[in-house]
Parts: C-alpha cells; sequence; structure tokens
C-alpha cells in the first residue's frame, strides 16, 4: 500500500471484540491511524469508551477521532435461543442506524461492515446460529449506503 492510503483514518467499532481487536492489532502493526471503539472498555487501554445504542457517545467519539473510514464490527452475539437472538438482532440494527448517522452528519464517506456471524456460515463445525444472519444482514447491507437515517425513528 502506499504512504497516501496510510494516512487514511480509520474508526473500529467493536474493537475490544474477537474480530476487532485482532483487526486493530494487525492495522497499528503496519503504521494506519485507528480510533478503537468497544463497550466497557478498560481505562488501561487505548481504547475509547463508547456505547453505539448512545448516539450522543457515538457523535462524541466521531468528532474525536475524525475518521476517514469506520470499520463497523461491534454487533451483539445471537445465542441459540430464539428470544435472544431477536433481542440481538434489534441491538445491532440499532447500532448500525446509529453509526450510519452519525457518520452521515460528520461526512464521513465510507463505511466497511464486517460481519461476525457469516462466520457460522462458512465455518460449520464451530458452536453458534446457524441461518439467523441473513434478515439482519439485508437490512444492514441495505441501510448500508449511509443515507441518512430519520431523526427518531430508532
Amino acid at each position: 500500500m502506499s504512504q497516501e492510503n496510510r494516512n487514511i483514518r480509520f474508526l473500529l467499532t467493536g474493537a475490544g471484540g474477537l474480530i476487532g481487536s485482532q483487526l486493530l492489532l494487525r492495522l497499528k502493526s503496519r503504521g494506519y491511524v485507528v480510533a478503537g471503539l468497544a463497550r466497557g472498555a478498560p481505562t488501561d487501554t487505548e481504547l475509547i469508551e463508547c456505547d453505539l445504542a448512545s448516539p450522543g457517545e457515538l457523535g462524541r467519539a466521531l468528532s474525536l477521532a475524525s475518521p476517514d473510514l469506520i470499520l463497523h464490527a461491534a454487533g451483539s452475539l445471537l445465542g441459540a435461543d430464539p428470544a435472544l437472538a431477536v433481542e440481538g438482532y434489534y441491538n445491532n440494527l440499532i447500532a448500525m442506524a446509529h453509526v450510519l448517522r452519525a457518520a452521515t452528519k460528520q461526512g464521513v464517506k465510507r463505511l466497511i461492515l464486517i460481519f461476525k456471524y457469516g462466520l457460522w456460515h462458512i465455518l460449520p463445525d464451530q458452536p453458534g446460529p446457524r441461518g439467523t444472519m441473513s434478515p439482519a444482514k439485508l437490512v444492514r447491507t441495505q441501510q448500508s449506503s449511509l443515507r441518512t437515517v430519520p431523526e427518531g425513528s430508532c
């Protein structure tokens, strides 16, 4: 990658999670500027504590990081219990709506969605929900055009 591409400022949601933490380490080791967001971030880390359910917290984090690109890797785990899966879908969709709205307000033009649930379809030997990603992925993908999410819609 060229030096110019390394000047891109990233904002990584879910930086304290399984995939996000590894992505954060890899990007930083390659010289990228990355601000990592995590819910309940430990005070002894460089992560920014941010609950994506709070538009105010997310807006402040984006203002602080001033990213060129958002890597959205945060998400609630979906359990095998259908009631928990519904709650997980809801939380993930609300978080996505908040990320889209904040990105639009901040003027961020690029957003990459990282769907960790898709791994369950690729790795059938791993435990986890099967076939439950498609509805949420469809909605999140359709919303990912960075169009404005109307105030009060979530």
